[in-house]
């Protein structure tokens, strides 16, 4: 029988107040709900330290440091637990971080001596994992950035990634955890416990459901205080899709049934495509992800979430703005088509077909059913045409869905077909390298033909400040960029979209940039609208912005990735002005892509 520890830490009443350590009325509080929730649920046991805590038999339990370290010591070497146990940390109060790793504040902690008077999360992560328990819920409930200068949680989430433990900040990096008096309950506390009783049974749900509740729930609870935002660690991705606390499992008779993942996929496909429940079709691939044994069926899963993850910010499509003339002779559409040996699709409507796959660009998945209403053809003519592009590696059938629609997904060597087919024609024709201010773009021109896109965009860090008459980034105002001469951005931008098939160029970017809810205004859109164009162009993984690593891979890189070396790269303040004002500037200059 698996079995389920926990430890809760309150701490009202710090003895160094007088360094940044104010006095808190509701942490003590929320240990003592928390552990009496976790003995509801049948947890063997639920050590709790706090400011009126009772002792463990003959050991103290007021949190002092000593008392703490002292327990920690017992969870690493004397529990022997397994890979099905689980073990719960809840700590309410005071963090702070000091040359790069974080601490808990137990009630003796100095904020001056903190290598000396507080405790390491790395320590108390290295204790949890050492128990050997599987399922290791790590929460932490307090401020992250209360003590100046000392803002705590980055060290905590780096080592909680690495060693595969699920870790649930009370807040954002750099934000405040708010009391709610009237309740003498945390804010977070308060709504972490209504989610558990509620709708996230932990028997039940995972922890991005209860992540995605505390997301919605938390600016109720806090709005006459500003902003809270629980954030969520859970790597691998498995982690953030498993039961929070696996029931108990009774010697089976016989085996389970297999899950049907064929039906499964359909009802997702149906969800993300063709419903548009979002929530829904995420909680269905999940399900795949922890059903499957199949890598590949996993791997498409979690392709899956991350395209829905983009389709969250898009704004709804338009109907299509098209000038092309509809062929005249239109095959009815069949209650029961019965398909025939063979079928030879006309050109003229395959043209027409593959013209609507090109209008939907960037769009990657589309469903058969939509291209054949929208062109009021047989959905067997559509399927043809295709079966013929899927051959020629044009195309990847994603599956059907339970109503008999197919999906298919977009390949780069299709990308490619489409733009060379239906481009403009002034994007076929010789390239316009135009400049206000001199400037050749002969080599750039000549790198994005060649596909070397790391000296492409290093060339176009290069000729923007030529253009701008700058020596270094170091010498650019958002003025500058405000002020960036048209003509030449529009060269720029051209070349990027033309040469990378409309998958790269400024214009991409601002699109993207619009759509993770920016305003075109040159300022500043606020950490969150940033964070979100970060991840959706690359330039953000895992929570960290970066450059060396990004692919420089056409085929894997994501829309709006390059052009990236303008601006300052190691300086993200100076980089998150310059993305704004070059957005505001293609906007005056009137170069958006269509």
């Amino acid at each position: 029988m698996p079995r389920k520890l926990a430890i809760t830490i309150g701490i009202n009443h710090y003895r160094y107040h007088r360094y940044g350590l104010s006095a808190l009325k509701c942490a003590e509080n929320d240990a003592v709900a928390m552990q009496a929730y976790l003995e509801s649920l049948g947890f063997n046991e639920v050590y709790r330290y706090s400011d009126n805590s009772p002792p463990l038999g003959e050991d103290p339990t007021f949190p002092e440091r000593t008392n703490l370290l002292t327990i920690l010591d017992s969870i690493e070497n004397q529990h022997s637990l397994t890979a099905d146990d689980c073990f719960w940390f809840f700590f309410s109060g005071h963090g702070a971080s000091q040359h790069t790793s974080d601490y808990l504040m137990p009630t003796d902690g100095n904020p001056r001596l903190l290598e000396d008077t507080a405790i390491s999360t790395n320590r108390i992560i290295r204790a949890l994992k050492r128990s050997g328990a599987g399922n290791i819920v790590l929460i932490l409930d307090m401020c992250r950035n209360e003590i100046p200068g000392k803002a705590m949680g980055n060290e905590t989430e780096r080592i909680a990634k690495r060693e595969g433990i699920i870790t649930l900040f009370s807040c954002s990096p750099g934000e405040l955890s708010y009391e709610l008096r009237d309740k003498n309950q945390g804010a977070f506390t308060w709504a972490l416990l209504e989610a558990l009783r509620g709708e996230c049974c932990p028997m039940q749900s995972n922890a991005k459901e209860l992540s995605r509740f505390l997301q919605n729930r938390m600016p109720q609870l806090v709005q006459q205080f500003g902003q809270q935002t629980p954030w969520l660690i859970a790597e691998p991705y498995e982690k953030g899709t498993q039961i929070l606390l696996p029931p108990e499992i009774a010697p089976a008779s016989s085996p389970p049934p297999t899950p049907n993942l064929d039906k499964l996929k359909a009802e997702a496909l149906t969800a993300t495509y063709i419903n548009k429940d979002f929530d829904q079709a995420e909680k269905l691939w999940e399900q795949i992800i922890l059903l499957a044994t199949n890598p590949e069926d996993r791997k498409q899963a979690l392709d899956q979430i991350r395209k829905i993850g983009k389709l969250r910010v898009q704004p709804p499509m338009s109907e299509p703005q098209t000038s092309m003339t509809l062929p005249t002779a239109k095959h009815p559409v069949k209650p029961e088509p019965q398909p025939p040996q063979t079928i030879s699709v006309n050109p003229s409507i395959e043209e027409e077909i593959l013209r609507v796959v090109y209008e939907q660009l960037p769009e990657e998945v589309l469903s058969i059913k939509n291209i054949a209403e929208q062109l009021k053809l047989n959905k067997l003519d559509v399927n043809q045409c295709f079966a013929d592009s899927i051959r020629q590696g044009y195309f990847q059938p994603l599956g059907s869905t339970l109503d008999g629609d197919t999906f298919i997904k977009v390949l780069p060597k299709g990308r490619k077909m489409l733009i060379s087919r239906f481009a403009p024609v002034s994007l076929e024709s010789q390239d316009d390298l135009g400049s206000e201010k001199g400037v050749d773009y002969t080599k750039l021109r000549d790198l994005l033909k060649a596909g070397k896109w790391k000296e492409a965009d290093q060339e176009t860090a290069d000729r923007m400040l030529e253009a701008m008459g700058k020596g270094s980034w170091w010498d650019v105002e958002a003025e500058d960029l405000l002020n960036f001469p048209c003509k030449d951005l529009k060269t720029l931008d051209q070349l990027w979209v033309k040469y990378s098939n409309g998958k790269w160029g400024f214009s991409v970017q601002k699109r993207i940039y619009v759509e993770c809810g920016a305003k075109l205004d040159g300022k500043y859109p606020g950490d969150k609208i940033w964070r979100d164009f970060g991840d959706r162009v690359g330039w953000r993984k895992d929570g960290s912005w970066q450059y060396d690593q990004l692919t420089f891979d056409l085929s894997i890189s994501p829309l709006g990735e390059f052009p990236r070396k303008f601006g300052i790269l190691r300086y993200l303040y100076q980089l998150r002005v310059q993305v704004p004002s070059l957005a505001q500037r293609l906007v005056n200059c009137s170069t958006s892509q269509s």
